[in-house]
């Protein structure tokens, strides 16, 4: 078998159906429990599972998030001002049916409907949550994501995403002990940022990501975590990262097809 991450996840969707009991975990409820039972703390619920139509405007930071969907498609943060909300990913003022508009036109969306129509877990589509809104520990705005690439229940590579103020997102990819790793995965969309440093807790982090992946039952799970004042706060998980679109360097493509390999002995 050949000790490649690429190959190894090729073989793995194509093995894989879309009724396979990984992806139960896949939704923003299920996953909600996963991160209870792992003793990290998810975003706040304020309302849902619901319609998005049934929901009624927050009164503090909070974020539309569709039950179902991947790659923060249908996604609004949104922050209260004056008599509407900024939206500071798009930085966008908003009022509160745009806001709903926003969100449901990701479900509208060619691309989605094609994965409505093959049945895909990871297509767009209701019920709907509001969470609170996860501020970043560093910076207060949007938290930057940690996404680790966990074999066997531990971490194994850490990608740190930040979305600077300008709109550009900014990269960096670690080792479980936080030595910075470089340009392992290059995209030209993206860059890697060196100045870029570990999260205020690392320990904490770490043991974060390894809880999640120790109660999924599969050799590869990507776990994806936020940071705020008071620690770690669970995001997602993901079998599938990116659709295994994004290619890893061939040196870092052996490195983690050998710890996949590793974790089906």
């Amino acid at each position: 078998m050949s000790a490649s991450y690429h190959a190894l996840m090729a073989r793995t969707m194509a093995e894989r159906g879309f009724d396979h009991p990984i992806w139960e975990l896949n939704d923003k409820v299920s996953a909600r429990e996963l991160a209870r039972l792992a003793q990290v703390r998810a975003p706040r619920l304020l309302q849902g599972p619901c319609s998005l139509r049934a929901m009624t405007p927050p009164d503090e930071p909070a974020v539309i998030k569709p039950v179902h969907g991947c790659s923060a498609r249908g996604v609004v943060p949104l922050l209260p001002e004056g008599d509407g909300y900024y939206n500071p990913r798009t930085d966008e003022h908003l009022t509160w049916e745009q806001a709903v508009a926003q969100a449901l036109a990701a479900k509208h969306t060619e691309r989605n409907q094609r994965l409505i129509q093959r049945g895909h877990p990871d297509a767009l589509r209701p019920p709907w949550l509001l969470e609170a809104m996860v501020r970043d520990a560093v910076t207060g705005g949007l938290p930057a994501d940690w996404k680790a690439y966990c074999f066997d229940g531990q971490a194994y590579v850490i990608l740190h995403a930040y979305r600077a103020a300008s709109g550009d997102l900014r990269l960096q990819w670690w080792d479980r002990e936080w030595n910075p790793l470089g340009d392992i995965c290059p995209h030209r969309k993206y860059t890697v940022d060196p100045t870029l440093r570990p999260p205020r807790d690392p320990d904490a982090m770490i043991t974060a990501m390894d809880s999640v992946a120790s109660l999924v039952d599969s050799p590869f799970i990507r776990v994806d975590l936020y940071e705020d004042v008071d620690g770690p706060v669970f995001g997602e998980i993901t079998p599938v990262p990116t659709g295994n679109t994004l290619r890893f360097v061939p040196e870092w493509d052996r490195r983690l097809g050998e710890a996949w390999l590793a974790a089906l002995q």
